[in-house]
C-alpha cells in the first residue's frame, strides 16, 4: 500500500486552464495577463508569489495573426510543476473563464459539467502537445 506525501491538494499537481476573451484584452500588456492570473490565484487561497517563487509555470497562447478569426486565447498554469515528471493523461484539468468588465476581472467557473469535459476534450487535442508539463516547448 502507498501512502500519499500530504493529504493536502493543493500540492498535487494540476492543470488550470484559464480562457479569456481576444477583445477584453486586445490591448492588453503582461500586466493585464498577471491580473487574470492571480484573480485565479486569490479565488483559490493562492497568491503571486507562487508563480515568481516558480512553484508554477505559466504558459500563455500567443494572438493568432489578424487575418485569423480568433474569439478566446488562453492562459494554462501547472500547478505544482515541480512534482513532475507527470504524464498530462493522468492530471486533472479545470476549465474557468476570465472576463473584463467595467469592475475589473471577474472569474468564472463552467457551471454545465458536460459542457466543460466536451471543451476541456477539444482544447487538450492542442494543448497537452504545444504545452508540456512545467516547461516551454524545446
Amino acid at each position: 500500500m502507498t501512502t500519499a506525501i500530504t493529504d493536502d491538494p493543493s500540492v498535487h499537481p494540476k492543470r488550470v486552464i484559464l480562457q479569456l476573451r481576444v477583445d477584453h484584452f486586445i490591448e492588453c500588456r503582461q500586466e493585464g495577463f498577471e491580473k487574470a492570473i492571480e484573480e485565479y490565484l486569490a479565488a483559490n487561497g493562492r497568491s503571486m508569489d507562487e508563480i515568481r517563487s516558480e512553484r508554477h509555470f505559466v504558459h500563455i497562447e500567443p494572438f493568432q495573426d489578424q487575418d485569423v478569426p480568433q474569439k478566446y486565447f488562453h492562459i494554462i498554469l501547472d500547478l505544482e510543476q515541480d512534482q513532475g515528471p507527470v504524464r498530462l493523461e493522468t492530471v486533472p484539468h479545470d476549465l474557468f473563464y476570465i472576463r473584463r468588465t467595467d469592475k475589473g476581472i471577474q472569474l468564472l467557473k463552467a457551471k454545465n459539467p458536460l459542457r466543460t469535459e466536451n471543451l476541456l476534450r477539444k482544447m487538450r487535442v492542442y494543448t497537452d502537445d504545444l504545452y508540456p508539463w512545467g516547461r516551454t516547448r524545446a
